[in-house]
């Protein structure tokens, strides 16, 4: 709907409802998502390290984001570059379908183990 905003430069209302419907979703789904996932898919022994550097890492491609948003947004307009990270999330979503464990339920120790290869 976003991308549909810009291409069709629709009311500036509408396209500041989207943004803030966009940032309510994230919020609520995927954005907290990360926080949970990364504190419990890594072993004991290693979890302290292994989540700081999934944090470090995601503020490391947070800041890129921010810093080339406003240059891929001159070169490509907002239509191609909402609908591009659209697309993005779309294929966040197959990965996340299929690599990703439910946890729901499950001690630590059970997590771990799904995930240590025999």
């Amino acid at each position: 709907m976003l991308a549909a905003a810009f291409h069709f430069e629709m009311n500036p209302i509408f396209t500041t409802i989207c943004i803030m419907l966009f940032i309510a979703f994230f919020a609520s789904c995927i954005g907290p998502a990360f926080w949970t996932m990364v504190t419990e898919m890594f072993p004991n022994r290693i979890r302290g390290q292994a989540v700081a550097l999934a944090s470090f890492t995601q503020w490391v491609f947070n800041f890129l984001v921010v810093l080339f948003f406003p240059y891929v947004l001159d070169a490509m307009g907002g239509s191609l570059t909402f609908l591009f990270l659209s697309a993005m999330g779309v294929i966040q979503l197959f990965i996340v379908q299929i690599y990703l464990k439910e946890t729901k339920g499950k001690t630590l120790e059970e997590i771990e183990s799904m995930w240590v290869k025999n």
